[in-house]
């Protein structure tokens, strides 16, 4: 159950592009999917860390987000929190309500 107050954090959520130039080298873009998406950011540790493993052998972090129908998050998309780039792994619909998600991500170089 999502508390008030417990999404301090934002993001804009990106869809990376490859395209090519006029001189075939490829050119990364990234598509804005939205912006200012109310979320909450924490590092995996401990327990939840190991475990989170399991599922996505670089997870470092854990993003926390209602769900929204104007997009459709997948393993494709990337979250942007300031200078952070997270790439995202595993998407878990927290309760299948379509309410909330637990996303494990890992922090792209």
């Amino acid at each position: 159950m999502i508390r008030s107050g417990r999404m301090r954090d934002s993001v804009t959520i990106v869809e990376p592009t490859q395209t090519l130039t006029d001189r075939g080298q490829v050119q990364r873009e990234d598509k804005v999917i939205a912006r200012n998406v109310p979320c909450s950011i924490a590092g995996l540790y401990g327990q939840e860390f190991e475990q989170a493993r399991q599922l996505f052998p670089t997870a470092t972090s854990r993003v926390i987000m209602r769900v929204d129908s104007r997009y459709q998050l997948t393993t494709k998309h990337i979250l942007i929190s300031g200078n952070r780039r997270l790439q995202v792994g595993y998407i878990n619909d927290m309760s299948n309500r379509h309410y909330e998600l637990q996303i494990v991500c890992c922090e792209e170089a």
